[in-house]
């Protein structure tokens, strides 16, 4: 005799099947404002952040994926890989882990600092900031001082536009296009 398991599956879990979208966990390796760091790295690889920034952001994929194919525009949707309804889930789900990060830093990240004071002087290191500083930076649309000084010496331009140089100014009165590094 098999033993056949059924799963409950809902809409969100259905829509995701019917579009052939996988979902993965997020990286450990956060990358925010100009500092990288593991999230694995602020508990000393017990896992324990990690598994709340997991949780953060799954319940912001369902919140955001469920809101979404409640609308009307996304029933108007054609379905299956690489339709509108695969492009329109995928941007949720980037939005949503983005999200996820965000409250997981004003909210996770900061109440840890507040209930073990002693963390903050490690996790500053690991940061290359001081902790309470970075959450504040990461989670607004600033970025850390000592980073946007790099940011000022090399160009902010979008489109990878840089000034001439001075000698190359007298050539041409146009911007020439430069690899950002």
């Amino acid at each position: 005799m098999s033993l056949m398991l059924r799963q409950k599956t809902d809409r969100v879990t259905n829509e995701l099947i019917k579009n052939g979208i996988g979902i993965r966990e997020p990286s450990a390796i956060i990358r925010i404002k100009g500092v990288e760091f593991s999230m694995l790295s602020l508990d000393d690889g017990q896992g324990v952040l990690y598994d709340q920034y997991i949780e953060r952001v799954g319940e912001k994929r369902r919140e955001l994926v469920t809101k979404l194919v409640k609308t009307n525009a996304y029933s108007k949707m054609g379905a299956g890989p690489e339709s509108d309804r695969f492009i329109a889930i995928n941007s949720a789900l980037s939005k949503a882990k983005k999200q996820g990060l965000m409250q997981f830093l004003k909210e996770d990240l900061k109440a840890l600092i507040d209930d073990n004071p002693a963390l903050e002087t490690p996790l500053s290191f690991i940061l290359g900031s001081d902790v309470r500083q970075f959450i504040k930076y990461a989670t607004t649309e600033q970025f850390i001082p000592e980073i946007q000084e790099k940011l000022d010496v090399r160009g902010t331009s979008d489109k990878g536009e840089l000034p001439l140089p001075p000698h190359e100014t007298m050539r041409s009165k146009s911007t020439i296009k430069r690899p950002r590094f």
